[in-house]
């Protein structure tokens, strides 16, 4: 694997710890990074596609060239926080360029990662997004999310636990960046337990777009039945081994991509015509999780891969 810098991933909440070391990229391969996003926006741009999203959040690799914790590079590409975010706003040039005027580019950004004092927090998020918001690449939209696999935000449970007094989860930071930046000119995007109407509009009161994610893995068709006041279909992961949540805080899950398996499950099945439906995690803590954790696909064949719900 490769990453900005040597530092090994430990997953948050989580025992054996199977990553291996990445190795620094070298400033020649960073360079090559934006290019590949901007070919990748080209041929979004031919298929049709109305734009693309830079996803810099969540501890992938954009991530972590924006964090302090995960960038120690000593070369153009680290050290300061102009540094740290050169590569962002070199992949949004070159996205725009694939992209064209007239199509919509969106970067997806941590508003905290979660971490402590070295990770990204809400004031280093405002200082990205002011910049974005400056560069000639004009970035029409920010969705604000947060945290990294590092820090156990991966394996949250469900919409529920990304409330925050009975809030939408980032929505508060949406309101308080707004009167940070009170001149900005893009859109502002939250996600993050927006699984009813209701949260949509609690979202909305708040950003200018409402993420729809979980709730549209078992209904794609939810976010337009709410603007019509309609019911879309509802379903939830079971909750497993709730005594263990007791235990452990009250969290409603401890396993690491639990959930989002069950939702990729759903996914499956939508992909080849069928409905969602209630489906039980055992599949997933039998076969699916152990094959991640153990293996990494460099290391086997790809007859170890084969999907199936």
């Amino acid at each position: 694997p490769r990453a900005p810098s040597a530092g090994r991933l430990r997953l948050g909440g989580v025992g054996p710890q199977v990553h291996r070391a990445p190795s620094p990229l070298a400033t020649a391969d960073v360079e090559e990074i934006a290019d590949a996003f901007g070919a990748a926006a080209k041929r979004a741009a031919a298929w049709g596609f109305d734009g693309v999203q830079i996803h810099a959040a969540h501890g992938y690799l954009l991530s972590q060239f924006l964090s302090p914790d995960g960038n120690t590079r000593e070369d153009a590409y680290g050290g300061s926080p102009a540094n740290r975010r050169r590569l962002l706003l070199a992949c949004c040039a070159r996205c725009r360029e694939g992209l064209g005027p007239d199509r919509v580019l969106a970067v997806k950004l941590n508003v905290s990662d979660f971490s402590g004092p070295d990770g990204v927090d809400e004031a280093a998020c405002a200082e990205i997004v002011e910049a974005l918001d400056a560069d000639a690449s004009r970035v029409d939209l920010v969705e604000l999310s947060g945290g990294t696999y590092a820090s156990g935000m991966a394996c949250l449970g469900d919409a529920a636990d990304f409330r925050l007094a009975s809030r939408v989860r980032f929505a508060p930071h949406a309101r308080r960046l707004r009167a940070r930046l009170p001149g900005l000119k893009l859109a502002l995007m939250v996600t993050g337990g927006v699984d009813s109407r209701d949260a949509a509009v609690e979202a909305l009161a708040d950003a200018d777009v409402a993420g729809v994610a979980r709730a549209a893995c078992v209904d794609p068709t939810a976010a337009a039945k709410w603007l019509l006041s309609e019911p879309a279909v509802s379903l939830k992961p079971p909750r497993p081994l709730p005594w263990l949540a007791t235990i452990f805080g009250g969290r409603r899950s401890y396993v690491p991509g639990l959930n989002y398996g069950w939702h990729q499950r759903q996914l499956w099945r939508l992909a080849r015509g069928a409905d969602a439906v209630a489906l039980a995690h055992w599949p997933f803590l039998l076969f699916f999780l152990p094959r991640a954790l153990l293996f990494e696909p460099g290391r086997v064949g790809r007859w170890l891969f084969f999907k199936r719900v």
